[in-house]
């Protein structure tokens, strides 16, 4: 499929294609070809084509979809349910990120018929972009994990985020179960709406009458140790994930485990399978002997005051340390969420904190204002020389938390202070 980007054209590359092997090509510019073996198909619109052909394809398939959306931890409640449901059937699940208008009908292509689950992750920056989605995937399972201030350039206020990411159960198919998380004031808001004849099932640590309630039991930098009962089955499970955040993804992904007809003691042992992901509060040792909180793969204002939180109540034997790149597309709103983000860093107990991004000043004036009066190291840009200084500073039993969005890509960080169980990734 000859897609065209900002700064690419797959027109460009059909003669490459057809060299390595592609049997069919699409295009909607006219194309010259060598190699009289592969197939030129022209259409009108090349995205078009592929969303439509996803979508048929989609429509032959048979078995159960759910479809994921939400501000934070969408991401990890898919992969939570792919390894639950992987217990009892083959499931396919969004690698990654793909989860736009061309990931989602990209991974709706890799449905085959031995694949009895499948769990399609929706992300969007702009309303509307859910209907499409959802539209395209036709989920028989819906679920919104939240609602936070994450894309809130394209919106007014975080109504307007929650209306958003309301489109996947104002879109879903006729007879799909929405699952709601009636620990968020806006999810919970959607619930109160949701259609008397509409099928409902809810997760909560804290409300009655739902279908799973689970709490933190312990909670420690490798693993957290989950409680509660789902669908009347009480239990445990050790989920060898970081953060207080992963008892609403645990929650998530056992509800949409009963929907699709998994029983509650193979969910209570797949959640003790599941784990976290790359630049997803993953934790990495150093050759100091220190430890890193490998957290930027995403951040909001959300997921950067959780991680806060988390950081600030860990024990360790060591120091603390900070490390802050920015939080990407908040538009307007920048300034200001960067400068409380400041104020809370400033209670976290750190010795010293990095600051990275065009927007550092105004977390350091968020810093100082907040009381800190230790090292403060900032640079707009990526600087070697200062991410080694700061590397150096690092002892055994030191912690630092790593977060920023990951088009700050932190992780050039962590390679120079000597990682030893990282895998690099710089896409």
């Amino acid at each position: 499929f000859a897609l065209k980007g900002e700064n690419f054209d797959g027109h460009n590359f059909v003669e490459e294609a057809a060299e390595k092997g592609a049997s069919a090509i699409i295009i909607e510019k006219d194309v010259t070809l060598k190699n009289p073996e592969a197939t030129l198909i022209k259409v009108d619109n090349v995205l078009s084509a592929l969303q439509n052909f996803a979508s048929w394809h989609r429509d032959r398939w048979n078995g159960k979809m759910i479809g994921v959306t939400g501000s934070n931890g969408k991401t990890t409640t898919k992969e939570f349910i792919h390894t639950v449901l992987s217990q009892k059937h083959p499931t396919l699940s969004t690698r990654g990120s793909l989860n736009n208008h061309i990931g989602v009908p990209l991974t709706l292509l890799e449905l085959r018929e031995e694949h009895k689950y499948s769990v399609i992750e929706m992300g969007m920056n702009h309303a509307g972009e859910i209907t499409d989605l959802v539209k395209l995937a036709k989920p028989n399972i819906v679920l919104v994990t939240n609602v936070g201030s994450g894309h809130i350039e394209n919106f007014e206020n975080i109504e307007g985020i929650a209306r958003a990411k309301e489109e996947i159960y104002d879109n879903a198919p006729i007879g799909a179960t929405r699952i709601y998380n009636l620990d968020n004031e806006y999810t919970a808001m959607m619930r109160a709406r949701a259609p008397g004849d509409c099928k409902v099932m809810t997760y909560s640590s804290h409300a009655r009458d739902v279908n799973v309630s689970l709490k933190e039991k312990i909670f420690t930098f490798d693993y957290i140790d989950v409680q509660g009962v789902i669908e009347g089955e009480p239990g445990q499970a050790r989920v060898h994930v970081y953060g207080r955040q992963q008892v609403a993804n645990c929650m998530a992904a056992a509800t949409a485990a009963l929907a699709c007809g998994v029983d509650a003691p193979m969910i209570w042992k797949g959640l003790s399978k599941c784990k976290g992901s790359w630049g997803r509060g993953q934790l990495i040792e150093l050759a100091s002997g220190a430890k890193v909180l490998f957290d930027a793969y995403n951040s909001n204002p959300a997921s950067a005051s959780l991680a806060l939180e988390n950081f600030s109540k860990i024990k360790t034997h060591g120091k603390k340390y900070l490390v802050m790149g920015d939080m990407l597309e908040l538009g307007s709103h920048g300034p200001r969420l960067h400068y409380e983000l400041g104020m809370e860093m400033a209670k976290a107990g750190a010795e010293a904190v990095y600051l990275q991004g065009a927007m550092c000043a105004e977390v350091e004036r968020g810093l100082k204002e907040g009381g800190f009066t230790k090292t403060i190291v900032k640079s707009k840009v990526y600087e070697e020389k200062l991410a080694v200084d700061f590397g150096a500073m690092l002892e055994s039993y030191d912690m630092v938390l790593v977060k920023g969005s990951r088009g700050m890509k932190l992780e050039k960080l962590v390679v120079l202070w000597q990682p030893q169980n990282f895998e690099i990734k710089y896409n």
